[in-house]
């Protein structure tokens, strides 16, 4: 998952966000997993896509610098992956 590479090297997703690298490396394995669930061919919940995108794209994520309170990357991983069980 590129986000997690981008907290494993220090880089900046844009030059308008920062990456809270700590969190998302707190929380590495379950997006890790969360990627790797993405990529079977099984379907997948609307709701769980679109938590996601919304994690990846939105400026006010728990994932960057500035967004809502970093607990909420904890949050979001751990109902996404409670949705795909």
């Amino acid at each position: 998952m590129e986000l997690v590479s981008l907290a494993e090297h220090q880089r900046r997703s844009s030059p308008y966000v920062s990456v809270r690298q700590k969190v998302v490396l707190e929380q590495r394995e379950p997006l890790l997993a969360l990627a790797d669930r993405l990529r079977e061919p099984a379907p997948v919940a609307i709701p769980v896509v679109a938590r996601i995108a919304l994690l990846l794209s939105d400026p006010l994520s728990p994932v960057y610098q500035g967004g809502s309170h970093p607990r909420g990357l904890a949050e979001v991983t751990v109902r996404c992956l409670q949705s795909l069980e």
